[in-house]
């Protein structure tokens, strides 16, 4: 007896993960969300949590895909939407982290008030689209269901990413995740205010 894998989808999982475009893309947006925080530790994190998500959640297609047929472009499309999804749920957490240490709470405080005020923003909008996308299985085309199904496991992989991963990560950045003028500014106001 002799055992191999094949089919479309093993295909698919064989070739380069990355291609340029997929690259291309994620160079654009780290460059975007640097312009936008003036902080490479703020721009890089919600890249990292999406490339995680993204290799954990595309991982786990080849485990599900032993029992529904998952259709080839099942992964592309998970890839877009997962990477978009996760990048976005972790601007939530970054930006309410960033607004909490410059309101001067310590580190710790921030990154609890922000999974408590914004994390439940992400749970929410990743429920919202993963029942969506699973919405796909009642198309009555069955490469279509699988195809949500795929996609919506991705989606939730960015959403637990965001929400355990990405608290430890901010936890772990402290102060590194403003400015340089704000971190200056905020050591300076917490001098003044022992001498006061």
């Amino acid at each position: 007896l002799r055992l191999e894998a094949g089919g479309d989808l093993y295909y698919t999982f064989s070739e380069a993960p990355m291609n340029l475009y997929e690259a291309g893309g994620i160079l654009a947006a780290l460059v975007i969300l640097l312009l936008a925080f003036g902080s490479l530790v703020a721009a890089g994190l919600p890249v990292v949590i999406g490339l995680f998500g993204l290799l954990v959640g595309t991982s786990s297609l080849s485990l599900v895909a032993y029992g529904v047929d998952i259709p080839t472009w099942a992964p592309v499309m998970a890839s877009m939407v997962g990477l978009g999804a996760g990048i976005d749920y972790a601007l939530f957490l970054v930006t309410r982290h960033r607004e909490y240490l410059a309101l001067g709470l310590s580190v710790p405080e921030s990154v609890g008030r922000s999974l408590a005020t914004s994390g439940e923003a992400v749970l929410f909008a990743g429920g919202t689209v993963v029942v969506a996308i699973l919405g796909l299985a009642f198309a009555g085309l069955p490469f279509v269901a699988a195809g949500g199904i795929g996609m919506s496991l991705v989606v939730l992989v960015m959403v637990l990413a965001a929400l355990t991963l990405l608290p430890a990560m901010l936890g772990l950045a402290g102060q590194r995740i403003t400015r340089r003028r704000a971190r200056r500014t905020s050591s300076a106001t917490r001098r003044w205010t022992r001498w006061g």
